[in-house]
């Protein structure tokens, strides 16, 4: 119906232009026809049931004439033909804004890359392994970018992961982020030992320093050779700062940590006799560590004694 009044506009409208344009009519008179054309077209409109193509085509006439009106008449020539290829307005809508299964997978996805955790802690970048496990390599790289923006200890074992990843892009880039975890350990460390050396020995600074390598220590990204020089270093300024507070139990049980960690066990059996020295009370756990210590020297007896003596 609404191209049947299309075809109809074109032929009046146009016909009305052509006698204005070939000088058989005043304009007056064809912007009456024009006016009575478009209020035949408002009753029109508010007769159909087809509101909206009604009025546009009542839009396009207004704005348009004989082309307004041919112009709506292409459109409903076409419109059977988009009809058979368009997408339904509610599935296109569906389609924009996919409801997503919510699984446990693409939460811990959506908390990492929206950083609402901290991962300050060990266990709480269990998650964030198992995310790294599971995760296509484009997850895997966004994982990376942000732990070499806001790098944190408890990442290594993620960084761990990614060097032995079965993607040679995940590895190259977890290489680069080895690299450059580093050279900025490299760089803080000097800046430590040079402002201790030339400025200010302090026991607090000493502590200071001996925690960072201690943390370092712990990343297991160095060599041997060099991650055997930084737990040097971190006994060294821990020893500097017990000098001044040798009461100190919990830097004190920090350098029996540090011994055992780093399967120095000797060193470790000689720090328990002299923990032993100075406190009344021996942790628990470092009784633990004390006699895994003896096992892996093959110390059975010292073991059984010792054990004896506990008992």
């Amino acid at each position: 119906m609404n191209a049947l009044f299309a075809l109809i506009v074109f032929i009046v409208e146009g016909l009305g232009v052509s006698a204005y344009f070939l000088g058989y009519c005043p304009l007056a008179v064809v912007l009456i026809l024009h006016f009575c054309i478009l209020c035949l077209l408002y009753k029109h409109t508010m007769r159909c049931k087809f509101l909206n193509e009604s009025y546009l085509l009542l839009l396009a006439v207004f704005g348009g004439g004989p082309l307004g009106a041919a112009g709506f008449l292409m459109f409903c020539l076409l419109l059977p033909l988009f009809r058979k290829f368009m997408t339904p307005m509610q599935k296109w809508l569906a389609e924009l804004f996919p409801e997503h299964s919510t699984s446990d997978f693409l939460n811990i996805f959506q908390r990492v890359r929206s950083r609402w955790d901290a991962y300050e802690n060990i266990t709480e970048v269990v998650s964030f392994r198992d995310l790294f496990v599971s995760g296509t390599v484009l997850q895997k790289q966004a994982v990376l970018d942000m732990i070499v923006k806001d790098f944190k200890p408890s990442f290594s074992s993620v960084l761990k992961l990614a060097l032995k990843d079965e993607h040679n892009s995940v590895r190259i880039q977890a290489a680069a982020i080895v690299t450059k975890i580093e050279t900025d350990f490299e760089k803080a460390c000097a800046e430590l030992v040079e402002k201790y050396e030339s400025q200010e020995r302090t026991p607090q600074l000493a502590l200071k320093l001996a925690k960072y390598y201690d943390v370092y220590v712990s990343l297991d990204f160095f060599s041997s050779d060099r991650q055997k020089k930084i737990t040097e270093q971190a006994l060294h300024f821990y020893h500097l700062y017990l000098q001044a507070f040798s009461q100190d139990a919990e830097i004190w049980f920090a350098v029996g940590h540090l011994l055992f960690q780093t399967k120095n066990y000797i060193g470790y059996i000689k720090w328990c006799e002299n923990y032993q020295k100075a406190f009344k009370n021996f942790p628990t756990l470092a009784y633990s560590w004390y006699l895994e210590a003896l096992y892996a020297l093959q110390r059975y007896q010292d073991m059984a004694i010792t054990h004896s003596e506990r008992i």
